[in-house]
């Protein structure tokens, strides 16, 4: 194997590492980003049921009943 063989072939294998590297980066971001949410939509779906608007179904006219 030639040099410049070597060095292409050493090339192409860091990028596949820094590509695997930034692909871990952004699972464990949107991990994070994932769990810092939790609690934002737990508050939001409790301080609207605190006012009184409970999730309902509709009386009539919703999916999946018979005319």
């Amino acid at each position: 194997m030639r040099p410049e063989q070597s060095l292409g072939y050493i090339n192409r294998m860091v990028d596949q590492q820094a590509f695997m590297l930034s692909a871990n980066d952004v699972f464990a971001a949107s991990a994070v980003l994932f769990l810092l949410l939790i609690p934002i939509v737990w508050w939001a779906r409790t301080s609207a049921w605190r006012r009184g608007r409970r999730w309902r179904r509709p009386l009539s006219g919703g999916a999946g009943t018979r005319p």
